[in-house]
């Protein structure tokens, strides 16, 4: 048997420096957010020997942030980039981890847990730090171009006694079942969703989660046959599209040949901007509406037809924070009428609710992956936390601090790292993080932000000898900023 459910926190504390072109007045700022990564702030900007002037910007890792930076920045070049980028990171990283050594320095454990880290958008999908033998070969990277039907989230095949059918895989979401906009939920049939959620919410009694997940599969039964009447048009050779828009029998014809192959093992998926233009250029006559939430979740259906056509996939909603529907299979199936493909709407007949802090905790315990249901989920967030530090890291460890980045590696989007040293706390650690230190930190800075600073997370510093820019009475000068930050991750997935 599963144990109880208990709640627990997941997190992680960060510090680091930042470096800054700018003048020498820089602001303190603090800010609580359930999105784990921050806005950006401007670094400084690029003047390229072309004219053309770039800006660098950098974000900060972390739900609960205290950071300085510097609103009125200058500009350099890009040799002055590298020796920036060179005297920053042969001081300053050594000095972030000094700062971490003193907030979680007495707290480190003899029981360390190691995991792996894999290259994929959300803590959920994290495999890396599971017994192949027992969960399956998941996340198999797939070679996917800009623009194609991203993979399915976890890869493999689920299958367990009791509440886990067979299925090829899962598409998980931190996003709510109530509510409207995304995952193929919108529209009036959407908002009759949520309401009916209220009133079983309302009613109460014995059962009240499963009864919402039920609620969901119903929506979802209804749903399937609007989107095949839509998929049935868009493969049919003989309707002819508007002129005005531009939509014509040849496309009509291209996408139904595209759609064919891809129900081949490795297909490329067709895109969903140009799936949605498909859709709304062939809509008139056909039942019910497909809007963009529609396209993606089909447009992800049509891109992994080795998942989707085989057993199907489980899609996963929040109904609250630690509980989840799990709906089951959707799937896809080209034996109807003149191979045509469709959604089978037969295969979606599971829905069950699960307690965990995601939605798949429960199955990793039910097949002997972890000895206790939130360890995967630890795991995985940690994992996930490291990545986004460093996109090139494959392991990390629990309770040890560790060098996750020195300042000088770039982000996918091009921004400029800060230098991050951070330590995964373990749960007991994580409930003092949550429950005590927060909390005292946000006295502590509202009594004295200097005091604050020079006690917990070091003051701004100038970076010595780098040249000094004046415009006027204006001197622009090289800056080291320090940041505090600590990611929560009950606060990332149900903001709370």
């Amino acid at each position: 048997m599963v144990e109880t459910f208990q709640q627990e926190e997941i997190v992680s504390v960060l510090t680091g420096y930042q470096r800054y072109f700018a003048t020498r007045n820089s602001r303190f700022q603090t800010y609580s957010k359930r999105n784990p990564i921050s806005q950006k702030f401007r670094m400084y900007n690029i003047a390229y020997s072309t004219g053309a002037i770039q800006e660098r910007d950098s974000v900060y890792i972390g739900n609960h942030v205290a950071l300085y930076y510097y609103p009125n920045t200058g500009t350099i070049t890009p040799k002055e980039e590298k020796q920036l980028t060179e005297r920053f990171v042969a001081k300053y990283p050594a000095k972030g981890a000094k700062n971490l050594q003193k907030l979680v320095g007495d707290v480190q454990t003899n029981k360390l847990i190691s995991t792996g880290v894999q290259n994929v958008p959300s803590p959920e999908e994290q495999m890396g730090g599971f017994d192949v033998a027992k969960v399956g070969g998941y996340n198999v990277l797939l070679n996917r171009r800009p623009g194609q039907a991203q993979p399915t989230d976890i890869r493999g095949e689920f299958k367990a006694a009791g509440k886990f059918k067979a299925t090829s895989g899962f598409q998980v979401t931190t996003q709510r079942l109530d509510e409207t906009g995304h995952h193929g939920i919108y529209g009036k049939g959407g908002q009759k969703l949520r309401t009916r959620i209220e009133n079983i919410r309302r009613q109460g009694g014995e059962g009240v989660n499963q009864r919402i997940a039920k609620a969901g599969l119903q929506y979802f039964k209804g749903r399937l046959p609007q989107w095949n009447a839509a998929l049935m048009k868009i493969q049919n050779p003989r309707v002819r599209g508007r002129t005005a828009g531009g939509f014509t029998q040849g496309s009509a014809l291209g996408v139904r040949n595209r759609i064919k192959g891809l129900t081949s093992a490795g297909g490329g998926g067709v895109s969903i901007p140009q799936l949605q233009s498909y859709f709304t250029g062939m809509m008139a006559g056909s039942t019910g509406f497909f809007n963009q939430s529609a396209a993606e979740i089909t447009s992800t259906a049509l891109g992994n037809p080795e998942f989707f056509t085989e057993r199907g996939v489980s899609y996963t909603y929040v109904i609250d924070p630690h509980a989840h529907a799990v709906l089951q299979n959707f799937r896809m199936d080209r034996s109807g009428l003149g191979g045509k493909i469709q959604w089978d709407e037969s295969s979606l007949k599971h829905a069950f609710a699960v307690e965990g802090i995601m939605a798949t905790d429960e199955y990793f315990k039910l097949v002997g992956a972890v000895d206790r249901q939130n360890d995967a989920a630890v795991r995985r967030v940690h994992a996930q936390t490291m990545h986004r530090a460093n996109k090139n890291a494959t392991t990390t460890t629990i309770g040890k601090s560790q060098a996750a980045n020195t300042g000088a590696l770039k982000t996918n989007s091009g921004r400029l790292h800060a230098s991050i040293d951070l330590f995964h706390a373990d749960k007991h650690m994580a409930k003092l993080i949550k429950q005590g230190l927060i909390p005292f930190f946000q006295e502590e800075y509202a009594k004295g932000m200097k005091k604050f600073s020079e006690q917990y997370i070091g003051r701004p510093e100038r970076i010595q000898g780098f040249p000094t820019r004046e415009f006027g009475k204006t001197q622009f000068r090289a800056w080291a900023a320090p940041y505090l930050s600590i990611t929560d991750y009950s606060y990332e997935a149900f903001g709370t």
